[in-house]
């Protein structure tokens, strides 16, 4: 990808809600306070359904904002409101394992996006007419 096309409005609009999405990802499972929590499960759906739009897919952003951010949001802050979580009660028996846990989920995180980046892993997909019109005859004899 180039940097005149990561520079364009699309471009601009796919960066801004993918680092929305992971930021307000991580803020799901670092916060304590469930209802924060839950807020920024809020917000990351939100950006899934701007990467939706970025993507041109606007029937998947409707549908991810009316279902999951509309409905389903709504039914987990009723439970929490329900449950009456406002404080979480950390056990801090874990806290060791924890850090241990988040050190290395984050060096694995880093190297499966390294391996990614550098292009590790890839494969060459046989051509199997993807892209090209078809009808459903040709879809019963498999290409």
């Amino acid at each position: 990808m180039t940097l005149q096309a990561i520079l364009s409005g699309q471009g601009l609009m796919f960066l801004f809600f993918a680092v929305a999405a992971v930021a307000s990802g991580l803020l799901v499972v670092v916060l304590q306070n469930p209802l924060r929590a839950a807020l920024s499960l809020v917000i990351n759906l939100f950006s899934v359904a701007g990467l939706y739009l970025s993507l041109n897919a606007y029937f998947l952003a409707t549908v991810q904002v009316i279902v999951y951010a509309g409905a389903i949001m709504v039914l987990f802050l009723f439970v929490i409101m329900l449950l009456n979580m406002g404080q979480a009660n950390m056990n801090t028996s874990y806290r060791g394992i924890r850090t241990i846990v988040a050190f290395a989920s984050a060096i694995g995180l880093g190297g499966l996006m390294s391996a990614s980046y550098k292009g590790c892993g890839t494969f060459d997909a046989p051509d199997r007419g993807i892209g090209r019109r078809s009808d459903a005859r040709q879809c019963g004899r498999g290409g």
